[in-house]
C-alpha cells in the first residue's frame, strides 16, 4: 500500500479517529504526541487522517498514548474481521 493511499474512504470513515480523539482527551497536540512517540508530527497527521503509516510507528504511538491498539486505530480491528 503506498503511503499516500487512504486506508478507507472518506465515506467509509468515521468523523473523528480513535487517535484524534485520544489525543484530544489527553490534550496534547499532534507535535507533542510525535515527540513522545519519537514520530514526526506528519505521521502523527497521516494516521489520524486514515493513511497508512509504518507499524513499527504505528506501536510507537499506541505505546505512548498507553491505551490497545484497537482503540487508537479501530480500523484495524474492522480489517481483520
Amino acid at each position: 500500500m503506498n503511503e499516500d493511499t487512504p486506508m478507507k474512504s472518506n465515506c467509509q470513515r468515521s468523523s473523528i479517529s480513535g487517535l484524534r480523539l485520544a489525543r484530544f482527551l489527553r490534550n496534547i497536540s499532534q507535535d507533542e504526541l510525535g515527540a513522545i512517540a519519537s514520530v514526526d508530527q506528519a505521521t502523527v497527521s497521516r494516521a489520524e487522517r486514515g493513511f497508512h503509516i509504518s507499524p513499527a510507528a504505528r506501536r510507537k504511538i499506541v505505546i505512548a498514548l498507553g491505551l490497545p491498539e484497537e482503540v487508537v486505530f479501530p480500523e484495524t480491528e474492522e480489517r481483520r474481521s
